[in-house]
């Protein structure tokens, strides 16, 4: 019931009648109330569905108003209850903006009327246990004691302080469902629309209605009905960043999502809606165990098209692969209405590890889906990629899959200039270009090079060179984003440090989007950049020091030379070549980006090397010759080696390891032996290719890293906690199929023998190998080697370790379902003469174990 129709029935009762009218349902009241509370408190009884109007059958319950205790906002007591009283309070004040804009008499009202729906429904919910429902628990991601791991008591993962009703809803799942039922019985409807409850809280609203029996549909909502043209809205994109090196966030990727429509009012107007967590610049050290462990808030931000691709493709250097969500057009609203709940109610605790994007997207999708039980919490550790393989996992009633991979990919521009450079010297050898100084690393120099070669296209118009200079033009933005990027960089390096009030910047947000209808008048669009640019604004920042000032010109030189390279581009597109296609080049580009995609999709695997677990049984010829069998247990929280092709994947010339161990044991009688185990918490590699203008010696670099443990039960120093790095020099063939790289580096580790724990450090050396097998799916022969000598006090090592794998990939079906993977590893120790070697035959599901053995479906008969 509306505020308006409860005061027309307040003026036709007296507060007699109210009192009896109470007492059918079970409730007395007591105290100095007047007729008109009396009569607002009997006429929201109306505002219930008939089934909830009185309380369950031999209960009783007293309102009690005691008026010499202090008022309250609500004109209720907290706690509420005293036994079977429930405690009313003189009313005074506001406790949301919504009662904010009434005046004393219906605001005093509202709440009497309020209080009766929260006794009833209170009383109701210890019979029907609504607030305990998921359907009710996941609307503000409520979680029991020890539900999760480390969670000990009722909390909400949603911590923003406009999430609830009124403040007394973040104590409980409970108070949440009761104070928002309150809000939503008895509503305020003097506001503008789109600041109304039914235009802010659809998903509480549906869950609220389902769980009383009294179905919620859906009114006008100009504002959100603007966003997302439900008329037009064609189906919805999860895009996944990929990982990167270039940060520790980074390193397991990250999730958007993209609303598509039918037809676009353009990039600045189309949103992609991202989930992402707020830092304060120069965090300092603590920046990444805050990061693992909270310390951080996460949000959900609607970004511009344009904003995204410029912070994605062109800032982080990070291609976006794109994957279709298949969904009705009910559940595109449900999940669009919860994207604006959040942006405008959201914030939430951030872990890398457990609550991340993919943790955000997960809860989402259980909103909006007919189904909710086809995406689950993925468990205590969550990962873009493992979440995108629940996914793809997932089938609908008619067997179709809920994920589905769409292409092109949005292609950084590093990637883009890689390929248009590999054209650009196709044509240079066909035009006999040659100026030694196109590919300098300083802008100065490659700006001279592009005026000469200016003067000589308009001596020599070959139409070839039309393609050439837009293709340089595309080098050259990759280099200009580069330096854009690196500026930024800097400008944070000047920031001084100072403790910054994430907090206190997170609910001024909070407070700017709660009042949609300000928000709109405004026309603002706070998305996370406008929300780290903020925070650098505040910021004081000192002078740059000459070497910052130096590296500050060298980045604007290279900025302008982007801007030298496009003006000859136009004027020369103009006057020399008028009838050149720039329609042909782009579409030309558009069909070369979708062919590089094509051969490693259609033979990769089709899930990520998230959550990989491996079994396997051999045997373990120790020092003395004797044989022992063994077996194997490997487990990975991501694993995907250098030159592994998976559809989620990093791309074959990145290589990531993390929480990746391996378990190898003797059995025995008495007690299993522990031959040898390993635990890596992080490791990457990168051979990727150099990007454009650098020289093409740096194409044959890349470089590695590992943090981890290792043991092996023979071995003199059997224990070895630390890391190394390498530098890698390499050669390999198209997306990495084929590869050899060796690298040296400095090696740093505690050693564990029986003398007790010791540094020691060295140099490290590794080669690795792979040699594509199959041309439909990723088979491979791996191998590995590395050498290593080390030195502390009183004690020295040297090493040399080989392990050669055979990757098989076993499919019918149509479908890979087994990687068989037998493997032979050998470890010596020459300065001992110690010499062990095993072969392990290692079997592990290309798929979850549920569709290794699934039946491929073939649609209705």
């Amino acid at each position: 019931m509306s505020l308006c129709a409860l005061l027309v029935v307040v003026a036709a009762t007296d507060g007699q009648g109210a009192r009896e009218t109470l007492a059918t349902a079970g409730l007395e009241v007591s105290g100095p109330l007047s007729d008109g509370e009396l009569q607002a408190m009997a006429s929201a009884l109306d505002a219930l569905p008939a089934k909830w109007r009185a309380l369950p059958a031999g209960q009783h319950v007293r309102l009690a108003l005691d008026d010499t205790r202090a008022p309250t906002a609500t004109g209720i007591a907290e706690p509420e209850w005293s036994g079977d009283d429930f405690q009313l309070r003189p009313q005074l004040g506001h406790a949301t903006y919504r009662d904010g804009s009434l005046d004393d008499d219906a605001r005093r009202a509202l709440w009497r009327a309020r209080a009766v729906v929260h006794v009833l429904l209170s009383r109701w919910d210890d019979v029907e246990h609504w607030s305990l429902t998921p359907t009710w628990r996941r609307t503000n991601g409520w979680l029991l004691p020890f539900e999760r791991p480390l969670s000990l008591s009722e909390h909400s993962l949603n911590q923003a302080s406009t999430a609830w009703a009124r403040p007394r809803g973040a104590v409980s799942a409970k108070l949440d469902f009761l104070t928002f039922a309150e809000a939503a019985l008895v509503p305020v409807t003097s506001l503008a629309t789109d600041d109304l409850l039914r235009c802010q809280d659809f998903t509480r609203l549906r869950a609220l209605g389902a769980l009383l029996g009294q179905p919620w549909a859906p009114g006008a909502c100009p504002a959100f009905d603007e966003w997302v043209r439900l008329d037009e809205l064609e189906h919805l994109e999860v895009l996944l960043v990929q990982a990167s090196g270039r940060a520790p966030e980074s390193l397991f990727g990250h999730l958007l999502v993209r609303p598509v429509w039918k037809t676009s009012l353009g990039p600045s107007f189309d949103t992609a809606i991202q989930f992402a967590a707020i830092t304060a610049p120069k965090a300092g050290p603590a920046h990444l165990a805050k990061g693992l462990f909270g310390g951080y808030s996460i949000g959900v931000f609607t970004i511009s098209m344009t904003d995204l691709l410029r912070e994605k493709l062109s800032g982080e250097q990070r291609t976006m692969t794109r994957w279709k969500l298949s969904l009705s057009k009910a559940e595109m609203r449900r999940f669009l209405e919860r994207a604006w709940e959040f942006e405008r109610r959201g914030k939430f605790a951030y872990a890398f590890f457990s609550d991340n994007c993919a943790t955000l997207l997960v809860w989402m999708l259980e909103s909006a889906l007919d189904d909710p039980t086809l995406v689950r919490w993925p468990g205590f550790i969550t990962s873009p990629g493992g979440v995108l393989d629940e996914l793809f996992r997932a089938r609908r009633a008619d067997g179709a899959r809920l994920l589905t991979p769409l292409f092109p990919s949005f292609e950084s521009t590093e990637r883009v200039a890689r390929r248009d450079d590999a054209r650009r010297r196709v044509l240079e050898d066909s035009l006999a270009l040659s100026v030694s100084t196109l590919r300098d690393e300083d802008p100065t120099r490659r700006a001279a090079a592009y005026v000469e070669l200016a003067h000589r296209t308009r001596a020599r118009p070959d139409p070839a060179l039309f393609e050439w200079w837009a293709l340089s033009a595309r080098v050259e933005r990759a280099a200009a984003d580069r330096a854009l990027h690196s500026l930024r960089e800097l400008e944070d390096e000047l920031i001084e440090t100072s403790p910054v009030d994430l907090e206190r910047l997170w609910a001024e947000r909070l407070q700017s989007l709660e009042r949609e209808s300000v928000l709109q008048q405004q026309m603002m669009l706070l998305d996370r950049e406008s929300f780290q640019d903020e925070l650098r604004r505040r910021a004081n920042k000192r002078a740059p020091t000459a070497v910052e000032a130096k590296e500050q010109a060298e980045l604007e030189s290279t900025l302008a030379l982007f801007t030298q390279v496009t003006t000859a581009q136009g004027a020369l597109v103009s006057e020399v070549f008028p009838d050149g296609s720039a329609d042909a080049f782009l579409e030309a580009e558009r069909a070369a980006s979708i062919a590089e995609e094509v051969p490693p999709v259609t033979r990769s695997l089709p899930v990520s090397g998230h959550w990989r677990t491996g079994l396997g049984a051999g045997l373990w010829r120790r020092d003395d010759g004797t044989v022992t069998p063994v077996v194997q247990l490997d487990e990975a929280g991501l694993l995907e080696l250098l030159g592994e092709q998976r559809l989620r994947g990093l791309g074959g010339p990145v290589g990531v390891r993390m929480l990746e161990g391996s378990l190898t044991l003797a059995p025995s009688l008495r007690q299993p032996e522990i031959v040898q185990s390993h635990f890596t918490l992080v490791a990457f590699d990168s051979i990727a290719r150099a990007v454009p203008p650098a020289p093409r010696w740096k194409d044959h670099l890349g470089f590695g890293f590992e943090a981890a443990t290792d043991f092996r039960a023979w071995r003199s120093q059997h224990t070895l906690y630390g890391g190394a790095g390498w530098v890698l020099a390499h050669v390999q063939s198209a997306y990495a199929r084929n590869l050899l790289a060796l690298g040296v580096g400095p090696a740093v580790w505690a050693a564990v023998d029986g003398r007790g724990v010791m540094p020691v450090g060295g140099v490290s050396t590794r080669l690795v190998a792979r040699v594509a097998l199959q041309r439909e799916w990723p088979s491979s022969l791996r191998l590995e080697a590395r050498h290593q000598s080390l030195w502390g006090p009183g004690r020295a090592m040297h090493e040399l370790r080989a392990d050669a794998a055979l990757e098989w990939v076993v499919a019918w079906g149509g479908r890979p379902r087994v990687l068989v993977r037998p493997t032979v590893s050998v470890t010596a120790e020459p300065t001992l003469a110690r010499l062990n070697a095993a072969a392990v035959l290692m079997l592990e599901p290309a798929e979850s174990l549920a569709d290794v053995f699934r039946v491929p479906h073939r649609g209705p008969r």
